[in-house]
């Protein structure tokens, strides 16, 4: 497996403004080109929700920088997009390096414009001069508590945090009927669910995993450079096969649970259960597990949703973050 306690790790973090008027410009083109009633195409591929940004990126950078200052470097993967907030002092204040899509496509730039983060995950061990060791970061989720690199890297091995679940399975008709209920639940109430657990367990199956699968939760994933790099290398056409899908698709898999499978496959995991993170869905249930963020030993949260929260409970989380990440209390 390789790789040296000493050796760096960076962190990746994918980030989008969908307010932003060219970004919305663009995705409307695409939008146009693609039949949204084919089955494969589900709402959460495409709703605006997904690309909304309620400033998370911003308290995603700063407590990275705040509670891992063992990273080396930040890699924001962007489409042609700078948050507001980060100007030259703050990038280099932050360790901060801009991605765009057209280098970690390069080579596949018929992939582009691409507004599917199942597609660019694909794609990240492509970043030049990224470390032998990185945490992938999506950038609604948050560092707020102290961390060190035990908590991703125990000598050779990853950690994962989840847990083990039943492989379901899903031939070409139960795909597609999964796919008619999704877009009736979006229709009936009006919120988009994605088959996440589904491209998970097409992961898993890549690796030869048929009748279990470890499922990964809204973290932070420790990803070894070099297993996808080399197992991509030898399998160039299922990644040709992923990033093709400009929006969500069912048929697709995530690279990170790839990575993981990789890595148990070869026994170079450790498992943990996922107790200092959690997740409060403002979309789905209205964040009433908000109070979780009070937990001890939490150090990390995924905030979903934020942009559909309540007055009272954006105000609550804001006040949170405020507090643990710019005051230290």
């Amino acid at each position: 497996m390789g790789g040296n306690l000493s050796d760096p790790i960076d962190a990746v973090v994918t980030w989008v403004d969908g307010s932003d008027e060219r970004h919305a410009v663009k995705m409307a083109l695409e939008l146009r080109k693609r039949n949204v009633l084919a089955l494969g195409n589900f709402p959460g591929g495409h709703g605006r929700e997904r690309y909304a940004d309620s400033n998370e990126i911003k308290y995603c950078l700063y407590g990275i920088r705040r509670f891992m200052p063992w990273i080396r470097k930040i890699y924001l993967v962007t489409d042609c997009q700078v948050p507001e907030f980060l100007g030259n002092d703050e990038m280099g204040e932050l360790g901060i390096e801009l991605v765009d899509h057209q280098v970690v496509f390069r080579g596949y730039e018929w992939a582009l414009p691409n507004f599917n983060s199942i597609s660019i995950g694909t794609v990240l061990h492509r970043i030049p001069g990224l470390a032998g060791r990185y945490i992938y970061f999506n950038d609604d989720v948050i560092p707020v508590g102290a961390s060190d690199p035990s908590d991703f890297f125990v000598e050779d091995q990853v950690v994962i945090r989840g847990g083990w679940a039943a492989c379901q399975k899903y031939g070409k008709v139960r795909t597609l009927l999964s796919a008619v209920v999704l877009k009736g639940l979006a229709i009936v109430s009006k919120k988009v669910r994605s088959p996440h657990s589904l491209a998970q367990m097409r992961a898993a199956r890549i690796v030869g995993f048929e009748d279990k699968y470890f499922h990964a939760l809204h973290a932070p994933h420790a990803v070894r450079t070099e297993t996808l790099r080399m197992f991509f290398k030898e399998k160039e056409t299922l990644m040709r096969e992923n990033i093709r899908h400009k929006f969500r698709h069912i048929d697709q898999f995530v690279a990170h649970p790839l990575a993981h499978h990789l890595e148990i496959a070869q026994g170079g995991q450790v498992e943990r259960d996922g107790s200092d993170c959690t997740t409060i869905n403002f979309g789905m249930r209205g964040g009433k597990e908000i109070g979780l963020l009070e937990r001890e030993g939490l150090k990390f949260v995924c905030l979903q949703g934020l942009e559909s929260a309540g007055d009272e409970d954006r105000l609550s989380v804001v006040s949170f973050l405020e507090r643990k990440i710019f005051d230290g209390k």
